[in-house]
């Protein structure tokens, strides 16, 4: 089902009402109700958090044709790997980097930690958290089952692309950038 969304969705809109209301049946919904919510052209879900300065995050503050939305644990190389990776300027194109922004949501539980880890690693995008950890709206909301996970979502917050390798971000961006959604 996490695989194939749509295909799934398609088969299980064809089950009788009675299947459906079965304990089995609310189950699948309750799961494709979110996973649904995450295909390409949807509404990017709410991001609950303050910034490192105490403030809610406004999407609206970042001004980008092109978001990568990254969660992220300070504890996690590949995470700190991949920051490298963005602060160099590794996973976008020159062409590019004038339309694309960057908004990191963090699943750490300690505020002090990451703080350090923000500064630690020179990171100068936006930064949210909420420290719940894994019980955070963020990571039910996005679906999130492990970090660093990554997203890509236009400038209305529609999401172009659901979990993206970042290897694939610098073609994505490229590509869509070339060949705006409507």
């Amino acid at each position: 089902m996490d695989e194939y969304p749509v295909e799934y969705n398609n088969v299980f809109k064809k089950l009788t009402a009675e299947a459906k209301a079965t304990e089995d049946g609310q189950k699948v919904t309750d799961k494709l109700s979110i996973l649904v919510k995450l295909l390409p052209g949807s509404e990017a879900p709410e991001i609950a958090g303050i910034t490192p300065d105490g403030k809610a995050f406004d999407k609206r503050s970042i001004k980008a044709k092109v978001i990568l939305v990254e969660f992220w644990v300070s504890n996690s190389q590949l995470s700190q790997m991949n920051h490298s990776k963005i602060l160099n300027g590794l996973i976008i194109g020159d062409s590019d980097k004038k339309n694309f922004g960057v908004v990191s949501i963090s699943t750490d539980k300690d505020q002090d930690i990451w703080k350090r880890a923000i500064k630690t690693s020179n990171l100068n995008w936006p930064q949210v958290a909420d420290f719940k950890g894994d019980t955070s709206p963020n990571v039910a909301n996005w679906k999130i089952t492990a970090v660093p996970s990554y997203f890509l979502v236009d400038s209305k917050w529609r999401i172009i692309k659901p979990n993206i390798d970042i290897a694939a971000v610098d073609d994505e961006v490229h590509n869509y950038l070339l060949h705006p959604a409507k």
